[in-house]
């Protein structure tokens, strides 16, 4: 990690950011502006080798508002792989904001993901793994997100349901994650077991995303002409993708 200045027009957030945690109100937007007007940048954004902003997506809407034009940044030149990336943004925003259920549950989920990636990424290197990371990924996830697993199940049972009254209900904090899972259940099994045809497209279509954002970073660092034997494949696979987006029209 070192410190570099970046133009504050080149600066765009992590996709996640907004994915999972959103955008704070304008009120709160306009207190971070005054508190920088008058003690300046406290805590630098942090930006991955791709230039989005991993750390501090908030402070750069309070810094466009202000009208700054260049500023300095951490650059994480630690974070190479896209799941690293997309881990350190959920554990900085984790400890920084207070999260409601939906937005604890997305960030879990995430990680449940990632930790599973990670276990069978090593498992494929050969590497052995504990039992936790292996076989764990759930709890590791929602131990992260300082929940126990029984109380990570009754989230994903609630947002994984068609039930959009209770999901918002939970969401908003009017109702319980235990009310909501029991109103979600029926006599002890849950009335939809998975997620919505819609809820399954956009999870696939995210995991795509992720997929893609780590195969550019992936580019990005070993320049095909460094690769010579993978760069034929990797041509390929940008022509597959560009063809099949193109039927889409």
């Amino acid at each position: 990690m070192k410190v570099v200045e970046r133009k504050v027009a080149a600066l765009v957030p992590h996709p996640l950011s907004h994915e999972i945690f959103g955008e704070l109100p304008d009120n709160e937007i306009d207190d971070l502006r005054d508190d920088l007007e008058k003690r300046g940048l406290q805590h630098l954004i942090e930006v991955d080798i791709q230039g989005r902003v991993i750390c501090g997506s908030q402070r750069l809407r309070a810094i466009q508002a202000l009208g700054w034009k260049r500023i300095k940044v951490h650059l994480r030149d630690d974070l190479l792989d896209e799941n690293d990336v997309r881990e350190h943004l959920i554990k900085d925003n984790t400890n920084r904001r207070q999260l409601n259920p939906h937005q604890l549950y997305l960030a879990a989920v995430e990680l449940e993901r990632i930790y599973a990636e990670q276990a069978n990424l090593h498992q494929r290197k050969g590497v052995r793994c504990s039992t936790e990371h292996m076989g764990r990924a759930r709890n590791k996830a929602a131990a992260d997100m300082d929940m126990s697993g029984a109380h990570f199940h009754r989230m994903k049972g609630i947002f994984e349901s068609d039930n959009d009254e209770v999901k918002d209900a939970v969401a908003s904090e009017r109702m319980s994650v235990t009310a909501g899972y029991k109103a979600v259940s029926s006599n002890g099994r849950m009335r939809s077991q998975r997620p919505s045809a819609a809820k399954s497209e956009s999870l696939r279509f995210q995991r795509f995303c992720a997929e893609a954002d780590r195969f550019i970073s992936f580019l990005d660092r070993h320049r095909p002409l460094e690769l010579p034997r993978y760069t034929e494949e990797a041509k390929d696979k940008l022509k597959s993708v560009s063809k099949e987006i193109r039927r889409w029209k």
